[in-house]
């Protein structure tokens, strides 16, 4: 199987750079998955769980993306992310606070904007609750 060259970057630090069978992330646009020869595409990243699908036979890695840029050509992704973890650099414990304060804000605010910039927190919060629960071991199998 042929693979599309993924160049992901943070301003601060670079995330990942390599050849990938496929690439899933959320965006404004929904849900995509991108192969290789995907058809061009400029598109707002939303807070989500992105995955990097590097070798068919592995699971594929996961990452928080807090937001950004993604352009697809049909040989590169090149993703611009305003914020990024992998999961040990997760809070859980941070986040399900933050998520909580965010739906309180969302019940309670008579502000748009304040009930609007919730929403925002409490995908952010989802998201990196969301990767750092699929990293954990399954019991009871």
């Amino acid at each position: 199987m042929t693979t599309i060259m993924l160049d992901m970057v943070m301003f601060e630090r670079p995330l990942f750079s390599g050849p990938v069978r496929r690439f899933s992330v959320r965006t404004g646009l929904g849900e995509i998955g991108v192969l290789p020869r995907h058809a061009p595409l400029m598109a707002l990243l939303l807070p989500c769980v992105a995955r990097i699908q590097v070798e068919d036979v592995m699971p594929p890695r996961l990452i928080y993306l807090g937001g950004g840029f993604i352009e697809v050509q049909p040989e590169r992704i090149t993703v611009l992310a305003e914020d990024a973890l992998w999961v040990d650099e997760v809070d859980i414990q941070a986040m399900r606070q933050q998520r909580e304060q965010a739906e309180q804000c969302m019940r309670t605010s008579v502000l748009i904007q304040d009930r609007d910039r919730a929403q925002i927190e409490w995908m952010q919060a989802s998201a990196q609750i969301e990767l750092w629960e699929r990293s954990q071991p399954v019991s009871g199998l």
